[in-house]
């Protein structure tokens, strides 16, 4: 599908509207052509602003008319490193916390390029980093160890019992459980008020990349470089189901808002969006030219964002936008 619209200028001349047959109604900058913001509705077919700029309205074939009000763009805040960035992790309302290549984790505030607080936590890159919900923690693997840390960088407790490096490490949506991975192929939940594990969760035949909990914390799934997705009860630790279907390592996986459907994105350069439930098949979204780091839903689960890139390789990153039902 083209995206191929006529544009329209916003009234300060800082934005341009379009839309297309490809469904979306995108806004892009004016100066830099730089794409801001998109939203998939109907196929567009025209774009205009209010006369104060505040809401844009577009058109489709059906005969309805779309209004949105136009967000607020913030300036662009560069977040220097001296080394290679590995893992982010955002917080709500706050600066994000990065981990990089060296083995530095630096905290960082809205809108200020020089971090808060730098914590030393290895000697190698940071391979698994998580921020709890209530952003008062966070979460690193440290060689075959869980650490926790407050925001001023104490060190709060240690979980230990993994028997190779931690490379996944994700919170339950209550701030009251942490799941880990590990290269040694097992997952583990913790209760995150101390160090004793309450499950753990044999299965993968490889290290485990990525973990995701459902939204309501009842469920959660894990991917592997053994080509699988895990899905688990994560109050009984029982395995209700294995995903079969990528061909290379799977990299990441998050659960849509409802806890029915799944995304994992692979080494193989695909995303595979997966119905929990059987009923309906998987959907299959190729096209990438790298592999698939990230995949995240929006809070309505209305889009879906996938990233793909590679360290190794001299080309540029992407970051792609989908409607999770048709898969563009």
């Amino acid at each position: 599908p083209l995206h191929r619209a006529g544009g329209r200028l916003s009234p300060d001349g800082e934005l341009v509207a379009t839309g297309g047959e490809d469904t979306y109604l995108k806004l892009w900058n004016a100066s830099t052509g730089a794409e801001l913001t998109n939203v998939m509705r109907q196929r567009t077919i025209s774009a205009a602003f209010f006369r104060d700029g505040s809401r844009v309205v577009s058109g489709s074939p059906t005969g309805k008319l779309y209004s949105y009000a136009v967000p607020a763009f913030s300036p662009d805040v560069e977040y220097p490193l001296p080394a290679n960035l590995v893992r982010i992790a955002a917080r709500a309302d706050a600066g994000p916390i990065t981990g990089d290549a060296s083995g530095q984790v630096r905290i960082w505030e809205v809108g200020n390029p020089v971090p808060k607080k730098s914590i030393q936590v290895g000697d190698g890159p940071v391979r698994a980093l998580a921020v709890d919900p209530a952003g008062t923690q966070f979460a690193v693997g440290c060689g075959n160890d869980a650490v926790l840390y407050d925001l001023d960088g104490r060190e709060l407790r240690r979980l230990r019992g993994h028997t190779g490096e931690v490379t996944a490490i994700r919170y339950d949506p209550s701030g009251t459980r942490l799941a880990t991975g590990s290269a040694d192929k097992t997952v583990r939940i913790w209760n995150a008020a101390d160090d004793r594990p309450i499950h753990v969760l044999p299965g993968h035949t490889d290290t485990v990349e990525c973990l995701a909990f459902s939204l309501a914390g009842d469920r959660l799934a894990s991917s592997s470089d053994d080509h699988t997705v895990r899905l688990w009860d994560a109050a009984s630790g029982t395995c209700t189901g294995t995903l079969k279907g990528h061909s290379m390592w799977v990299l990441t996986v998050a659960y849509d808002p409802t806890g029915r459907y799944l995304a994992s994105g692979s080494r193989d350069r695909t995303v595979r969006i997966w119905d929990t439930t059987g009923i309906d098949k998987p959907l299959v979204l190729a096209g990438f030219t790298n592999w698939v780091y990230g995949v995240a839903y929006s809070p309505d689960g209305r889009t879906l964002a996938a990233a793909a890139g590679h360290y190794s390789l001299d080309t540029t990153g992407e970051l792609k936008f989908y409607d999770p039902k048709v898969g563009y």
